[in-house]
């Protein structure tokens, strides 16, 4: 019997794991016809996009364009694929080798140098001809599509390729956003600092009144049963994130007249060949005093992050913000729309309706009221409304003179959802009447936006290292290409094209609250503080990122800005090591530049075989346009090795001129043997 059932019971498993088996064959079966559906059933041209931007607004946006093309495309269906960016470029690698990728793919997070020629076509030809959507606007129907970008789609060239190979839909530029609600509650202001002085300034305003209240907080504790909680209020909410956002911008106001320095041919930027120049000319020195004071600028400002903040990530700094845990935070025109909104979304707090069933008019009306409840020692009978909802709450007073102390709130007057001004408790102590008998303070606040304050030349220790502005390229972010296996290669295009009207960029970017980026695209009103600046300075003094020297002085970095070591010791770090690391990026130099040359001649031979035999048996103004360009590249290619040798060949003959030029040739000897 006892076997029997047993049998049983795993008979019935069984059914029972066949029965979800089949389920998930259903399911698997029904997405496959939600996918396929369009395609097949319905006999449409699907075209597929893939991006990791899952920020508020986007995808809204870019469904509201996909609509729009697909109203005057019945036929299409465009579908849109969000992707985390923590695994985006996984999946866009694993799909470009399957060949099973969508047919536009944003950009990013994957090895796209690698990928370009090999996975994606080149959109030059069709860059250089007007946009066809713009055939009824006057000022760009004859307009080449890259013209009608703000920045010619610059950004986009690339010139080992000598095509460009995407179109992107928006620009960024990176600002402070501040909390007015707590400027005015600290500072009494809601202004933003003018100058970095102001900013420091009101840092340590912002500390000084969290230690305050603390104290009060751990006095009252230690005689009271009822314990207050202390507050966290932090000046500057910052990760690794926003560390490197307020150092790239800060080196560059102190430093850029001496990374210009560096630059010998005169082309605005400084590359691998005058960087060594630098290093074994002593123009490039950690101890130089404006790289010194950058750092200790940078350091500085440190001193207002929260603790630990290197630990921290991109969300929890944000989320330290929206929380009002913080007073400021840097971040990129990206993120305006979901700060703003998330700020506003908290709960807006108890609007007071009557005390004691006496309707109130506004915040001094009921603090007068409640001052009355005080003086008759009875409770008092508020009747708020909370999130459109009327509750009624019952507080018994402490004998006191203000009403903080007797109930442990203050009132303010807000503007509500009729802009009606209507008093609101904005703060209710943890310990008090008001706390205990279930009051909610106000959680939402206004953010405000204001850019990097910079040194004035009054300042006393910045001041006179203070170079400029710092100029904001403002290129085309949000970059899409076309995959080569794509099989609507045509319809591909002309979504690009479409999403890329003034009319269109303009209404997409509306939506996500970003910055358009096509000529005659209006900037939303709440991003006017996000205009980037056309004028200024750029490049700072430092070491190239993804290289040895680069490495090492960001590893230094890090123990220098939390405090661990002092800049001597940051700079003894990084000078032991440098002359090592500097041989082994020259070594690296020198060998990608000899690589790069077979490469380019057989890109070259390619298009010289395009211009002899083209079709027609005659050269085009296109293939001609080719080979020029392959020139330059070639040119710049063959060259860099030489340029390389030029600026290092008068050091060779005199490595002892310096204990690093000595050191350098010495690692560099090492490391060809």
């Amino acid at each position: 019997m006892v076997k029997k059932k047993i049998k049983k019971e795993i008979a019935w498993f069984n059914y029972i794991g066949f029965g979800i088996l089949a389920i998930c064959y259903l399911g698997a079966l029904w997405n496959v016809y939600k996918i396929k559906k369009d395609e097949i059933i319905d006999n449409k041209k699907v075209i597929r996009i893939c991006h990791w931007q899952l920020e508020l607004g986007y995808r809204d946006a870019m469904q509201t364009i996909i609509d729009r093309f697909e109203q005057k495309y019945p036929d299409v269906k465009v579908v849109q694929i969000p992707i985390s960016e923590k695994t985006y470029g996984q999946w866009v690698t694993t799909q470009l080798i399957g060949r099973t990728a969508p047919d536009i793919i944003e950009m990013g997070m994957f090895n796209v140098k690698e990928a370009l020629p090999r996975y994606f076509i080149p959109l030059t030809d069709t860059l250089r001809k007007p946009n066809p959507f713009n055939a009824d606007n006057p000022e760009l129907k004859n307009v080449p599509w890259m013209d009608t970008f703000n920045d010619g789609l610059q950004s986009s060239y690339v010139p080992e390729l000598i095509d460009y190979y995407r179109v992107g839909f928006n620009t960024f530029t990176v600002r402070i956003f501040y909390n007015k609600e707590l400027f005015r509650r600290i500072l009494k202001t809601d202004k933003p600092p003018r100058n970095l002085r102001e900013l420091f300034d009101y840092c340590e305003r912002i500390k000084a009144y969290e230690q305050q209240w603390n104290k009060r907080v751990a006095d009252y504790n230690r005689s009271h049963d009822l314990q207050k909680n202390k507050i966290i209020v932090t000046p500057i909410a910052s990760a690794k994130y926003q560390t490197n956002l307020f150092k790239s911008r800060y080196t560059t106001m102190l430093t850029s007249d001496r990374y210009m320095g560096l630059d010998s041919n005169c082309n605005g930027t400084v590359d691998d060949a005058e960087l060594f120049a630098g290093l074994l000319n002593n123009n490039l020195v950690v101890n130089d005093e404006k790289y010194r004071m950058a750092h200790l600028l940078q350091r500085q400002l440190a001193e207002y992050f929260p603790r630990g903040f290197m630990s921290l990530g991109r969300m929890d700094s944000g989320f330290s913000f929206i929380q009002s845990r913080a007073a400021m935070i840097t971040s990129g025109s990206w993120d305006a729309s979901s700060y703003i909104k998330q700020a506003k979304d908290q709960p807006f707090g108890d609007i007071i309706l009557t005390i004691n069933n006496r309707q109130v008019t506004d915040s001094a009306d009921a603090v007068k009221i409640l001052i009355t409840g005080v003086t008759a020692g009875k409770p008092v009978k508020l009747t708020v409304e909370r999130e459109g909802a009327r509750k009624t709450f019952t507080v018994k007073p402490l004998n006191a003179d203000n009403i903080f102390t007797a109930y442990g709130i203050e009132i303010k007057d807000f503007p509500n959802s009729d802009n009606k001004l209507v008093p609101v408790i904005t703060i209710v102590d943890s310990a008090s009447p008001a706390s205990v008998a279930g009051l909610k303070p106000r959680k939402c606040f206004e953010i405000g936006v204001f850019d990097f304050p910079m040194p004035d030349k009054s300042n006393p220790v910045y001041g006179k290292y203070v170079v400029g502005e710092v100029v904001e390229l403002a290129s085309t972010g949000g970059a899409y290409g076309v995959c080569k296996f794509s099989k609507n290669r045509d319809l591909a295009l002309k979504f690009l094209q479409f999403c890329t009207t003034p009319e269109n960029n303009e209404e997409f970017n509306r939506i996500c609250q970003w910055m358009p980026v096509i000529k005659g695209a209006k900037i939303p009103e709440a991003l006017r503080p996000f205009k980037p600046h056309a004028e200024g300075y750029s490049g700072s003094l430092g070491f190239k990122r993804n290289t040895r020297t680069g490495t090492l002085e960001k590893q230094t970095f890090w123990p220098f800005i939390s405090g661990a070591i002092t800049y001597e010791q940051f700079a003894e770090k990084i000078i032991a090591r440098l002359p090592d690391a500097a041989a082994r990026d020259y070594d690296t130099a020198r060998r990608d530049a000899t690589e790069q040359i077979p490469d380019r001649l057989l890109r070259r031979s390619i298009y010289l075989a395009q211009v002899i035999f083209p079709a027609g048996n005659q050269p085009t103004e296109k293939s001609l346009n080719k080979l020029a360009s392959t020139w330059d590249v070639l040119v710049t290619a063959m060259t860099a090795i030489n340029r390389i040798n030029a600026q290092i060949k008068p050091f060779i003959n005199q490595p002892e001129e310096s204990e690093f030029n000595r050191k350098f040739f010495n690692s560099y000897k090492a490391i060809k043997q």
